[in-house]
């Protein structure tokens, strides 16, 4: 989610496309690069216990960052409080533990597996900018509230959209216990004055990890062997 026309308090990304094996290095600047599916304008509101009451319009759908100077990552509004951009982002391999909204909003394992639950059930299926603001709004469900069931229309956050995009929004987050954890590793950029980033990264399933294992095996046995017939050479 982001609203480009007007004020704005949600922030921050989920990101669905990581390059396997990538090492992100730290206090890098993190910039929006623009909706991938284009966006559905909502309205948001959060309620206690979370912080200060925050309602807004926000475009919402998955849009894609830019990290450093490389190239642009899929990504989801996870951060409320906060704003986009900034410069002194820090890389994290897992969210378990980290807070938002001075600490009022946890990351625990449930969710972790609640978020990885979602990915698997509904990421394949993002196609447009209904589907992709569902999945927005189904990632907000997930981390301001306590682990289903969920309600996109009461707690201490809520959605109103179109009714294509919460119908399937409330869908995917009910059938969140058909599926199962741990297809999805879920870690996080995180800034202390900026909105905080949450990325996914595919888990590669053992037969795809082992061939990938051997082929850089053999990359670098043919680089040794490269570095032998070239030393022998001179």
């Amino acid at each position: 989610m982001l609203k480009i026309d007007s004020r704005c308090k949600l922030g921050a990304l989920l990101s669905a496309v990581v390059l396997l094996g990538a090492q992100p290095a730290l206090a890098e600047t993190l910039t929006y690069d623009g909706f991938k599916w284009g966006s559905v304008t909502t309205t948001v509101s959060t309620n206690p216990p979370l912080d200060a009451p925050v309602t807004t319009s926000p475009s919402t759908g998955g849009f894609n960052v830019r990290i450093g100077s490389g190239t642009s990552i899929e990504a989801w509004c996870i951060d409320i409080w906060q704003w986009l951009n900034g410069s002194d982002y820090t890389f994290h391999s897992s969210i378990l533990g980290l807070t938002e909204d001075s600490g009022k909003v946890t990351f625990t394992q449930a969710k972790i597996d609640d978020l990885s639950r979602l990915a698997t059930e509904a990421h394949g299926s993002i196609n447009d900018a209904t589907s992709s603001a569902a999945f927005q709004a189904a990632i907000w469900e997930i981390a301001f509230e306590s682990p289903g069931p969920y309600a996109l229309n009461s707690g201490a956050f809520t959605t109103t959209a179109p009714s294509a995009v919460t119908q399937l929004a409330t869908a995917w987050l009910n059938g969140l216990g058909s599926y199962s954890p741990g297809a999805y590793r879920i870690g996080a950029w995180t800034s202390p004055s900026q909105q905080d980033v949450l990325v996914i990264e595919p888990i590669p399933e053992p037969e795809t990890l082992a061939m990938l294992l051997a082929g850089l095996a053999l990359m670098v046995f043919a680089a040794r062997r490269w570095k032998l017939h070239e030393a022998a050479a001179t």
